[in-house]
C-alpha cells in the first residue's frame, strides 16, 4: 500500500500488517474507522477458529467492548454515507449476512458476537434470542441489561445502543476504576 502524508509529499510504501487502524473522512464530514484485528470466526463456545492474518473491521462502537460490523463489500455515496453490503453467491451455496464481531479491552482477538441474514435484501430484526445468548457469553459483567432485552424492556435490538449502555456502565462501576 502506498502512502502521501499530505499531498505535496512523496508516496511511502507502508506494509499493510503494519497498520492498527485507520479512519477515513468524506467531505461531508462523515468518519469511519477501521481496525485490523485478529477474528475468532467459530460460532461455539469453547471452540476457537482463529484468523491467521488480520482483518480490517468497521468500528460501530468504540470503548471497553468495542463492536465491529463487517460485511463483504463497503461503498460510500456521493453524499459521504457508508454502505455496508453483504452478498450470497447467487447459486444457494452461501448465505448472505453482516456479522457482527466484539473485542474487549485487553483481548487479542475479536470474537463472533452475532449474525444478520438479509431476506430478499431487507433485514429483519436480529433474534432477540440470539442477542441475549450473546449478551449472557460476552457481557455478563451487566445482568441488568441482558434481563431488559430478555424481557423485552428494550422492545428494539439495536446493538449499537446496546454496546454503548454496556460500555457507560463498565466506565461508571467501581471494579473497572481499579
Amino acid at each position: 500500500m502506498k502512502f502521501k502524508e499530505s499531498e505535496n509529499a512523496q508516496k511511502q510504501v507502508i506494509k499493510i500488517h503494519d497498520i492498527q487502524s485507520f479512519t477515513i473522512a468524506s467531505e461531508s464530514g462523515e468518519q469511519y474507522t477501521l481496525e485490523s484485528n485478529y477474528i475468532d470466526q467459530s460460532k461455539n463456545p469453547g471452540v476457537k477458529r482463529v484468523t491467521k492474518f488480520r482483518i480490517f473491521l468497521l468500528v460501530n462502537v468504540k470503548g471497553f467492548a468495542t463492536l465491529y460490523k463487517v460485511g463483504d463489500e463497503f461503498r460510500v455515496d456521493r453524499n459521504g454515507t457508508l454502505y455496508l453490503f453483504s452478498y450470497n453467491a447467487g447459486d444457494g451455496s452461501g448465505t448472505a449476512n453482516f456479522r457482527y464481531y466484539i473485542k474487549k479491552q485487553g483481548a487479542e482477538y475479536a470474537k463472533l458476537f452475532t449474525y444478520e441474514n438479509p431476506v430478499n435484501g431487507f433485514l429483519p430484526d436480529i433474534s432477540r434470542r440470539s442477542v441475549v445468548k450473546a449478551m449472557e457469553a460476552h457481557l455478563p459483567e451487566y445482568p441488568e441489561l441482558i434481563e431488559q432485552v430478555r424481557s423485552k424492556e428494550i422492545r428494539k435490538i439495536d446493538l449499537t445502543d446496546l454496546f454503548r449502555r454496556y460500555n457507560d456502565f463498565m466506565a461508571s462501576s467501581p471494579e473497572q476504576s481499579n
